[in-house]
């Protein structure tokens, strides 16, 4: 008996699969699952294929749009930190407080640790119809030092909406809390715009923020944020201003912040070395240091990433300020796993 054409195109998939050069008709054979709307098969074919060509990434673009699915996304970490002054010592051997010089005690000098820390990072995400998407995100980092006791655990849970994608709009909270206590707790709501027709930015940022502290009300802020995102001979530029308020003038601030980030693809393999600066200015005198507060940071490294595979991060993280405690290095290597 003659093969209809739905039986033809399934008899040339299974006769291809066991073929080592099959992904042309494994691809035809996905376009015609989703032409028949049989997206749970299209999707079990996608995820079979390992030679995968650009009409491929085409495909998968259109399975996704037209399937109306959830797909996954998830990250997991282990990092090893060393950090210059996980005490938040004084850097200087002599500080003035209110005026009158102290000497530093042999209790209060920075001390050197290392540490873990853990990270997962997941996000679910879907179209709603052919130009909009809901994206749901979760983070759970948990930075472990043997010698203290203010061991770090940080959630952020985040909802984003893309709308005909020129369009971001994001919702997140948050908490801090060291040793069992929280220590912040963020609201954040951002808005991102795509900007097709201009040639001096790609993406412009506002953000707005609250920040509240159960056991320092010091700590409770409003923030403002905006920002801009640049693409430039193969170089992702990204700058910012931030302004910080709370009830106190010492510890509101403005900060500026600026980044570059170079990648480059090389076979499966994606290489990236990234530069991130940030620098701010406090609004008033800090009574007990009889000075304003400034403070610098610069975060640098290299990445290497597999697609759907193994990563390796290696970074550092200078702080530096006019008032001693905050001074401290951070060196991280961080071994990633994503799929």
């Amino acid at each position: 008996s003659e093969l209809n054409d739905k039986e033809l195109t399934e008899f040339f998939y299974w006769s291809a699969s066991v073929c080592e050069i099959n992904y042309p008709i494994q691809e035809t054979f996905i376009k015609f699952l989703i032409e028949q709307k049989r997206y749970d098969e299209a999707e079990s074919i996608r995820n079979s294929i390992e030679n995968k060509s650009y009409y491929f990434r085409v495909l998968e673009e259109r399975l996704f749009k037209d399937s109306k699915q959830f797909r996954y996304d998830q990250n997991y970490s282990l990092s090893f930190l060393q950090n210059s002054n996980v005490n938040n010592g004084f850097s200087a051997d002599t500080i003035s407080i209110y005026g009158i010089p102290f000497q530093v005690s042999e209790d209060s000098v920075p001390k050197k640790e290392v540490g873990l820390k853990y990270l997962y990072k997941g996000q679910a995400y879907k179209y709603l119809d052919d130009f909009s998407q809901l994206r749901l995100n979760a983070y759970l980092a948990y930075e472990d030092y043997s010698g203290i006791q203010s061991d770090r655990l940080t959630p952020f849970i985040s909802s984003e909406f893309v709308y005909k994608k020129n369009n971001l709009f994001a919702l997140g909270l948050g908490l801090t809390s060291y040793s069992d206590r929280t220590a912040y707790e963020t609201q954040t709501l951002s808005y991102f715009r795509k900007l097709n027709r201009s040639t001096i930015i790609d993406t412009l940022k506002f953000s707005i923020g609250k920040v509240r502290s159960p056991t320092n009300q010091i700590n409770n802020s409003i923030y403002k944020n905006i920002g801009i995102q640049k693409v430039l001979n193969k170089f992702y530029i990204n700058a910012g201003l931030t302004l910080n308020k709370t009830d106190f003038g010492f510890s509101s601030y403005k900060e500026s912040d600026f980044g570059v980030t170079r990648i480059f693809p090389i076979n499966k393999l994606t290489f990236k070395m990234f530069y991130q600066y940030k620098t701010r200015n406090y609004d008033s005198v800090w009574m007990a240091y009889g000075k304003k507060r400034t403070f610098d940071q610069g975060y640098f490294g290299i990445e290497f990433l597999q697609r759907d595979g193994l990563g390796i991060l290696i970074s550092k993280t200078n702080n530096r300020s006019n008032i001693p405690i905050y001074d401290n290095d951070v060196v991280m290597l961080e071994i990633k796993l994503n799929f």
